[in-house]
């Protein structure tokens, strides 16, 4: 079998291309399309490498299951970079070890997982930029707060950058 594309960004550009406005991840209420996590994977592409990103360097991503996983993913591959996927169940002692065997030099997390584990954390890692995302930013404007997200809240911490404003920031840039 002769796969259509040789890797899965280019895999990725293809569906894009043939599929721009078709509904790409689906979170609780809010449907995203591939154009539009097309264009904020270019955003975070782009803040990356302005924060230094090169080929071959390492992006840790301590998420849960959000879109943000996809964004970040992309961003990483369009860096030339590699993703160190870290479990989101993960405590400090874990997450410092896999942050220092991958020699990761940036971390994507969520902002509660930032307070309560990753700020210690990375304190004695490579890590020089943190950029924190919530598990409230794709949703919708209008809708109510699902149940599972109950007491959920955006924290902004200082010593972060907040993928909202990459994604605003950088906006059209590639």
């Amino acid at each position: 079998i002769e796969p259509a594309s040789q890797t899965a960004l280019e895999m990725f550009r293809a569906t894009v291309s043939q599929h721009r406005d078709c509904a790409l991840v689906h979170y609780f209420d809010r449907s995203i399309s591939a154009g539009q996590i097309d264009a904020m994977s270019d955003s975070l592409a782009v803040a990356l490498q302005q924060h230094g990103t090169e080929p071959g360097d390492r992006i840790a991503m301590y998420l849960q299951n959000v879109p943000q996983v996809v964004i970040t993913v992309l961003a990483a591959w369009k860096c030339g970079a590699v993703v160190v996927p870290c479990n989101p169940m993960l405590r400090e002692r874990e997450l410092v070890k896999i942050l220092t065997d991958s020699g990761a030099r940036v971390l994507i997390c969520q902002d509660d997982l930032y307070a309560e584990v990753a700020h210690a954390a990375i304190a004695s890692t490579a890590v020089q930029h943190t950029i924190t995302t919530s598990a409230l930013d794709f949703l919708p404007d209008d809708a109510a707060m699902p149940r599972v997200l109950a007491g959920s809240s955006r924290m902004h911490h200082d010593t972060t950058i907040k993928l909202s404003e990459v994604l605003a920031q950088h906006a059209g840039q590639t």
